[in-house]
């Protein structure tokens, strides 16, 4: 099945192509932990032990020596040589099980992580407000993109350092302060940050505050970034309903399809009863059979201030997605939890190009600690079944009554 259909349907979901289903999950290997407390690569058979005789515990107890008869010394009396202790062999078909992380482990690297990410967050700062671009520059991944407010895209740590040593020529006074931000950890290689910078240019303009999403990956054991993207600023109007809020995505109601010789992905989109949430329902057929369904709920989230998506998979994967509007196009961010607990993100771009038409381009895809290839996919609008015409009466024969 080609990766590009599913990536159309799970791209308008939660953006995270192919995040919805994974390998079959491992079975775990059956430890008989019960007898001996053993766990590890490859159970070890629980012995019966002479507990009450020589206290041995292990893969062979050894057998207790017998008794000396009657008339015989102790001296005189051979004990019973040894048996040499039988190594376990590993049984073929036996996978590893791999131990995961106690949470406060998870918890004190998840730490580590932020406040390195925060370090080198505060770092780029210095080189702003220092005028120094290449250092700014160097905590971008070589071929990282930065998008400016105004819809230029940036490509590569050269074409940053580039547009920011202009920046600095024409305006020495250029300041700028991170606020407050919120980092998230996707993975042990991959995190986001969200937030607002302020920017000042002259003391006399005053301050322009940006909100942006980062995205920072590890590269040779450093956090650097991958991409950085401004977004428009939210209206943060109390007025706004959350129908409000929705209503520029609502040129999604309908039915969409995105189609190919191996594939057939659709899509239906609805408003929910109270109008207050986006409901889409979709299906993935291959060879004529059904292999995926689910649906997501899209609504307003008043704490974040941001669109935010709800998948639920018919394989019990869920995912998340938070959409913000940049004036040219939605901006995606996306992560899902696949059955077998996989962990997929990405960013996601979605264009409109048509009453009919849209396009959706998922770059920077992780699946777990892995890099996927970025996918791009055109989704269009299914056209309505024609009504079934009834067919004309044929005319009553008229008979002469002679």
């Amino acid at each position: 099945m080609r990766n590009v259909s599913i990536a159309g349907i799970t791209g308008l979901f939660i953006a995270a192509c192919s995040g919805l289903w994974g390998d079959e999950p491992k079975r775990a290997a059956s430890c008989m932990a019960g007898c001996c407390g053993h766990q590890g690569d490859e159970p070890k058979r629980a012995a019966s032990c002479m507990a009450g005789c020589c206290g041995h515990q292990g893969d062979e107890p050894e057998r207790a020596a017998p008794a000396p008869s009657s008339g015989a010394s102790p001296a005189q009396a051979k004990p019973a040589p040894p048996r040499p202790v039988q190594t376990p062999t590993a049984e073929p078909n036996m996978r590893r099980v791999v131990r995961k992380p106690s949470a406060n482990a998870t918890e004190a690297i998840e730490r580590v992580s932020e406040r390195a990410i925060r370090s080198e967050a505060a770092g780029l700062v210095t080189a702003y407000n220092a005028k120094n671009a290449e250092a700014l520059a160097g905590r971008f991944l070589s071929k990282a993109e930065y998008e400016v407010d105004t819809g230029e895209v940036l490509a590569g740590r050269q074409a940053i350092q580039d547009h920011f040593a202009r920046s600095f020529e024409t305006n020495p006074q250029l300041k700028a302060r991170l606020n407050d931000t919120k980092v998230r950890l996707v993975s042990s290689h991959m995190a986001t940050q969200e937030g607002t910078f302020t920017v000042t240019a002259n003391p006399e303009d005053g301050e322009a505050q940006t909100p942006f999403v980062a995205i920072w990956t590890t590269d040779e054991g450093q956090w650097r970034l991958a991409s950085i993207r401004e977004l428009a600023p939210d209206d943060r109007s109390d007025e706004a309903t959350p129908a409000d809020r929705l209503q520029p995505l609502a040129w999604l109601v309908g039915d969409w399809v995105d189609e190919s010789h191996e594939s057939v992905v659709k899509i239906s989109c609805r408003w929910s009863d109270d109008g207050n949430f986006l409901l889409q329902d979709f299906t993935v057929k291959s060879a004529g059979e059904e292999i995926l369904s689910g649906t997501q709920r899209l609504g307003w989230d008043p704490l974040t201030h941001k669109i935010h998506g709800w998948l639920f998979d018919s394989t019990g994967g869920h995912g998340e997605s938070t959409w913000n509007w940049d004036g040219n196009q939605w901006v995606v961010r996306a992560s899902s939890v696949r059955r077998n607990g996989q962990i997929d993100a990405s960013l996601n771009t979605i264009v409109q190009q048509g009453p009919d038409t849209y396009r959706w381009e998922s770059s920077h895809r992780m699946l777990g600690d892995d890099p996927l290839p970025n996918v791009s996919v055109v989704v269009v609008r299914q056209a309505p079944t024609p009504p079934a015409t009834a067919e004309p009466k044929k005319p009553e024969s008229s008979r002469t009554n002679q």
